[in-house]
C-alpha cells in the first residue's frame, strides 16, 4: 500500500555498513499528537538502506520527518512484551 507517515523521531538516526558495505539506518519515529495527554500515538523502528540511509542520518532526534512509499507493517512483542510495530518501504 502506498501511504505517508509523518513524526518526530525519538532517537538520533544510528548509520551502519554491512559486510558488503551497503548503508544501513534505524531509528525510532513517534507518530502522533504530542500536545494531547490522551492520544497515545505509535512508535515505529524505521529501517532505511542505501541512498535513503544516508540521507535519513542527516537528520536527529526531534526532527519532523515525512515517509513514504510502499509500506508493510509488522508487529512483534520485544523482550519487555510491548508490541513493536515497524514497517518496511
Amino acid at each position: 500500500m502506498n501511504e505517508t507517515m509523518e513524526g518526530k523521531l525519538c532517537r538520533d538516526p544510528m548509520l551502519r555498513y554491512t559486510n558488503t558495505a551497503k548503508a544501513i539506518c534505524e531509528t525510532v519515529m513517534y507518530i502522533g499528537d504530542t500536545n494531547d495527554k490522551n492520544n497515545k500515538g505509535e512508535y515505529i523502528n524505521i529501517i532505511a538502506w542505501e541512498d535513503l540511509a544516508m540521507e535519513l542520518d542527516g537528520f536527529k532526534k526531534g526532527d519532523f520527518i515525512s515517509i513514504g512509499g510502499y509500506i508493510k507493517f509488522n508487529d512483534y512483542l520485544n523482550k519487555e512484551q510491548f508490541v513493536i510495530k515497524e514497517f518496511i518501504t
